[in-house]
C-alpha cells in the first residue's frame, strides 16, 4: 500500500515537483517554412539561491540544437555561445532575436504555427528540465 502511496504522489506531482529554482518565460520557436533549422527564444531566470549552470539542451523533436551568441550584425556567422553558461541567483538569461537563440537542427516532423514541442535544458548537477515552447511566425 505504501509504495502504491508513493508512486501515486510521484504521478500526481509530475512536472509540478520539477526544480522550482528555474523560471522559464516566453519560450518560443521562430517558424520557419520548410526543412530549414528553426531559431528558440525563452527567458531563463535563476530563482534559487544558488548559481545555476546551463549545458546544453536536448530534444526528440530535434536532431541537435546549438546556442548561438549574440549578433553581431554578420548574417553570414553565428558563433557558438561558450558553455556552460553560468547563472548566479536573480539573474536572466535572454534568448532573443538580435540576441542570443538556440538553432534547431532537423525536425523530425513538419512544424506549423501554433504547434508544441518539448525541449529539455539540461543544468550541471540537477535533473534535465522540460520546457514546452509553442511554434509562431517570426515577428509575432
Amino acid at each position: 500500500m505504501r509504495v502504491l502511496l508513493v508512486l501515486a504522489l510521484v504521478c500526481i506531482a509530475g512536472p509540478a515537483a520539477a526544480d522550482r529554482s528555474v523560471r522559464v518565460d516566453d519560450a518560443r520557436i521562430g517558424w520557419v517554412p520548410g526543412w530549414v533549422p528553426h531559431p528558440g527564444f525563452l527567458e531563463l531566470t535563476n530563482t534559487g539561491d544558488g548559481p545555476l549552470q546551463l549545458t546544453g539542451a536536448r530534444s526528440n523533436e530535434f536532431a541537435r540544437i546549438e546556442f548561438k551568441a549574440p549578433d553581431d550584425g554578420d548574417l553570414f556567422v553565428n558563433e557558438p555561445m561558450a558553455m556552460p553558461v553560468g547563472l548566479a541567483p536573480g539573474d536572466t538569461l535572454s534568448f532573443e532575436p538580435g540576441g542570443a537563440y538556440l538553432l534547431l537542427f532537423v525536425q523530425s516532423s513538419w512544424l506549423e504555427p501554433g504547434a508544441r514541442v518539448t525541449i529539455e535544458l539540461l543544468f550541471a548537477e540537477r535533473a534535465p528540465l522540460p520546457v514546452e515552447f509553442t511554434v509562431r511566425k517570426l515577428g509575432s
